[in-house]
């Protein structure tokens, strides 16, 4: 898998335009934790993660 920079952000960016939940997750580590400026947490971990991002959240 590539791992420069250019290309990881544009897989991500990608996966989350195609709201490929799946795509967009194996951007992330399992133990990640998603914030909202400046330092809210709304998720740790994977599978609390994809909660916030499904289909129906992304806006």
């Amino acid at each position: 898998m590539k791992t420069d920079p250019e290309f990881v952000v544009q897989r991500q960016l990608d996966a989350y335009n195609s709201r490929d939940i799946e795509a967009l997750m194996s951007n992330y580590a399992e133990d990640v934790e998603l914030y909202e400026h400046p330092s809210q947490l709304l998720a740790a971990v994977q599978s609390r993660c994809e909660n916030v991002w499904q289909p129906d959240s992304v806006k």
